[in-house]
């Protein structure tokens, strides 16, 4: 749905405004004919702009659209919950279609990872609700947006500067018009970014999504990334592994003064290999949430005292 969208805002300014609106009504009265049957009997056109672009045909029948010759056969469920934020999107195209700068940038920013999309809706949002809060370039949040031209790009259209450290937003109603457009597009390109943020500053909202339990099926398919051990006293390890249910290991008998043999390890049970298995999932996940913990501290860190002065 990104590339179609990004398609959707590189169309020209006047012919664009066209398409989108007719994408907008035609979202509109699929909303309407979910939850009232009064319209369901009229037969409503495909309109011309929407049938000679093909990217915008590939969007409607991604939201569950079908077409006989030039009619429209609207969806009969709302398929993943996406007619409304999708509604959303074209509107806030609607309207940053009115500067072409922004409109091209962020049709070349699209697609993008979740985790950019993320970034930037939590600097956006920040700019927007707290205007007082002074962002730096430096800041862990703002350094790998400004360092990616794209980003950057879209960024600078909105009404973002650079003045020596610190990043600069011109606070006028033109950009706050743009800022407020793009965030409302790129909360709706989001899978986990609420709405909440359209219209207010919520820190438990900002940052990554919340750790999920991984699934053993996943888990068992997945290699365990290189981590620093943990150092513990001996027997903090071992009561550590008594609790994931591994078996104790016997220290090794020395013989004094005896003759070197073969040694060879005996080959494991299954009992066995599901234990460490099992403790080998164990660690990844807890070292998963300690990331997930750790990342969200950081950014509790960089925005409560702004917040706590608001």
């Amino acid at each position: 749905m990104q590339e179609c969208m990004s398609f959707v805002l590189a169309t020209r300014a006047r012919q664009g405004l066209s398409l989108v609106s007719s994408l907008i009504d035609l979202l509109d009265g699929s909303l309407k004919r979910l939850h009232t049957s009064e319209n369901n009997l009229k037969p409503v056109t495909l309109p011309s702009e929407i049938i000679v672009s093909p990217h915008s045909m590939q969007l409607l029948r991604l939201l569950g659209f079908h077409f006989q010759h030039q009619y429209v056969l609207y969806p009969h469920w709302n398929r993943g919950q996406v007619l409304v934020p999708i509604y959303d999107a074209l509107s806030a195209v609607a309207v940053m279609m009115s500067v072409q700068p922004c409109a091209r940038a962020m049709s070349e920013l699209l697609p993008a990872p979740q985790e950019t999309i993320s970034n930037i809706v939590d600097v956006f949002c920040v700019t927007k609700h707290a205007p007082e809060i002074q962002l730096k370039v430096s800041d862990r949040s703002v350094k790998p947006l400004w360092k990616n031209s794209k980003v950057k790009r879209l960024m600078l259209a909105i009404g973002f500067r650079q003045i020596g450290p610190l990043l600069n937003f011109r606070n006028v109603t033109a950009t706050r018009k743009m800022l407020t457009a793009a965030l409302q597009f790129l909360i709706s390109m989001s899978v986990h970014k609420s709405t909440v943020l359209l219209y207010k500053l919520d820190i438990d909202l900002l940052g990554g999504p919340h750790s999920t339990k991984t699934s053993t099926v996943s888990l068992d398919n997945m290699a365990l990334p290189s981590l620093s051990p943990m150092l513990l006293p001996r027997n903090q390890a071992s009561e550590t592994l008594e609790g994931y249910g591994r078996e104790e290991e016997r220290p090794a008998k020395i013989k004094v003064g005896g003759d070197t043999s073969v040694q060879s390890s005996a080959k494991m049970t299954l009992r066995e290999i599901s234990k460490q298995r099992e403790h080998a999932h164990n660690l990844l996940q807890q070292r998963l949430d300690d990331v997930a913990l750790q990342h969200r501290s950081d950014i509790n860190k960089l925005y409560l005292p702004y917040l706590q002065n608001v």
